[in-house]
């Protein structure tokens, strides 16, 4: 059952960074060298891979030569990094510490961070973005698929997907909790015409090809 989706933004410190950025290429841009932090994940080539000239129609479908771009675009990133983060508590911590400026994130981080008292700005980059759709899945070995299953109609009934706008600020697929929010609300979670905003963002494919694995490997260790 699908129960929340949402963009991968780009998020900056608006008190460092003065003039507001609208591409990723402001994740390689060297003003910002040591202040810059990426998420450490195979699948972010195609993040980057929206950079290329031509930008290809599906990012998560790269030839040879894409991967081979993209992983140069990742050698010249990796000595401006001050991390690649594993988890957004990762992040959130090192933006709030004021070690990071400027990074790829997903919405719920930019929660932590307010909530920590730093300041930041999401922004949809002009490139697109990438980003997912959530599910809950039974296994066919569940020892209580019953039980499972009212776990996964709590999670997009009212209260469970309250939660998740609250918890998260991730977008919801309960219409009528939807119709219950605020326009503001509705605004921020681009709830207002789903099928186009969901459009928008190129969500995530998966992965289990060895070159974006060695191309993110290589380019990410050094």
């Amino acid at each position: 059952m699908n129960f929340a989706w949402g963009p991968t933004y780009l998020i900056y410190n608006p008190d460092v960074v003065t003039t507001p950025p609208d591409s990723w290429a402001t994740l390689l841009d060297e003003q910002y060298k040591g202040k810059i932090a990426a998420w450490n994940a195979p699948i972010q080539l195609a993040q980057y891979a929206l950079l290329l000239d031509p930008k290809p129609e599906d990012p998560y479908q790269l030839t040879d030569d894409q991967i081979a771009q993209v992983k140069d675009m990742l050698d010249k990133q990796r000595p401006l990094l001050r991390l690649y983060w594993g988890t957004g508590t990762d992040l959130a911590e090192a933006w709030v510490n004021k070690e990071v400026v400027i990074s790829d994130a997903w919405p719920w981080i930019t929660l932590q961070i307010k909530d920590a008292g730093g300041s930041v700005t999401e922004v949809f980059p002009k490139e697109g973005v990438t980003g997912w759709s959530d599910s809950w899945m039974i296994s066919k070995n569940a020892k209580n698929p019953d039980l499972c299953l009212k776990w996964a109609d709590y999670m997009i009934g009212p209260e469970g997907q309250m939660g998740i706008v609250n918890a998260v600020d991730y977008s919801i697929t309960n219409k009528v909790v939807a119709e219950q929010l605020t326009p503001e609300q509705r605004t921020q979670l681009r709830l207002d015409n789903v099928a186009e905003e969901y459009a928008k963002i190129y969500m995530w494919k998966k992965k289990d090809d060895a070159k974006w694995l060695q191309a993110w490997q290589e380019a990410t260790a050094g």
